[in-house]
């Protein structure tokens, strides 16, 4: 009981402390989704192992006179725990069949203790054995009230299954949390890599129709209408700059919008690239084209370096697989080389 109720607070203690996170800096440590999936299973989990924990009578005692049935057919194990004048004994008693209709038992085997039981716990096996020999009940196996005349109490013993499924279903839910994580991690990493591939295109498009004369303006409608009537697959950057224009048809000024456009991207290449558009509506268009051409040089690089990167990486990977088919191929050279000296 202790369990559950231990992931009970600890569940609430977590839902109040990204409450305070939320409030404090209006961001989720986690995925919402993801969070909310944790949620569901431990509670889930932790009510159903409450339930089966209650429903068991885990740790009870039995009422007087308790019998367990016989079954027909087949003896069976009952672990109970005595308890007399203080002390527990945990016992192990073996139910005999039900009984056939002579009144003998099929299985005769009876609780009279085994080398490994103590004393006391051979002296509560022997006299259950006689209370049930005298009661010859064909259909239940009775626990005594007492023993040698000290009264007894019996009680169920500790049964864990509902703290192993609550704590199966905690677990389970913190692995799809750090899942999602992870999950979202990747996806921002993928998001990254595939704006910083496309930056070079995106500056040379955007520095060509400057130096044609469009305003820079005009030159992002151009890029965004361009990528929308030939979209096939979703590329961010481009997604950004159709953000872009839709802000500056709703009336946001340009300077804002070039700002929020850097902060949307979140990647310091992007940022550079609205600082120089702010620039440019500040101090005026005069020494634009240069910057752009010296950024988009820069950016060329940087995309070249990347590419050598992800080749030597993909070489790496490749390494695992060439060392396994070369284990092979020694293995199918060598095995008939020694098969031959028998």
């Amino acid at each position: 009981m202790l369990v559950h109720i231990l992931i009970y607070l600890g569940l609430g203690g977590t839902g109040l402390y990204v409450c305070y996170l939320k409030r404090k800096t209006g961001k989720l440590p986690f995925p919402r989704e993801a969070f909310r999936l944790l949620l569901v299973v431990s509670l889930l989990g932790n009510t159903l192992g409450l339930f089966m924990t209650i429903s068991g009578g885990t740790g009870d005692y039995y009422p007087e006179r308790t019998g367990f049935k016989r079954k027909e057919g087949a003896a069976y194990y009952q672990e109970v725990i005595c308890s007399r004048e203080g002390d527990q004994n945990t016992l192990r008693l073996l139910i005999p069949e039900k009984k056939g209709e002579a009144g003998s038992p099929r299985n005769a085997t009876q609780n009279t203790g085994g080398e490994a039981d103590g004393q006391s716990t051979r002296q509560i096996k022997e006299a259950v054995s006689e209370y049930n020999l005298k009661e010859d009940d064909p259909d239940y196996y009775y626990l005594p009230s007492e023993v040698e005349g000290i009264p007894v109490r019996w009680k169920r013993p500790d049964d864990p299954s509902g703290m192993i499924l609550a704590g199966l279903f905690a677990a389970a839910g913190i692995l799809l949390l750090f899942r999602s994580y992870h999950e979202e991690d990747e996806k921002r990493k993928r998001k990254e890599e595939q704006m910083l591939l496309d930056y070079p295109g995106l500056l040379m498009k955007f520095t060509l129709l400057t130096g044609a004369g469009m305003s820079a303006r005009r030159a992002f409608m151009k890029i965004g209408y361009d990528y929308q009537k030939s979209r096939k697959k979703e590329r961010y950057a481009y997604e950004e700059i159709l953000k872009l224009c839709r802000e500056m048809d709703s009336g946001v000024s340009e300077a804002e919008a070039y700002q929020k456009f850097g902060e949307q991207c979140g990647i310091a290449s992007y940022r550079t690239f609205s600082t120089l558009l702010i620039q440019n509506l500040m101090h005026g268009s005069r020494t634009l084209y240069g910057l752009l051409e010296r950024e988009q040089t820069e950016a060329w690089e940087e995309r070249k370096r990347r590419a050598r990167v992800q080749g030597e990486t993909a070489a790496t990977k490749l390494l695992i697989p060439m060392v396994l088919m070369l284990t092979v191929s020694l293995v199918i050279i060598m095995i008939p080389a020694f098969l031959s000296f028998y």
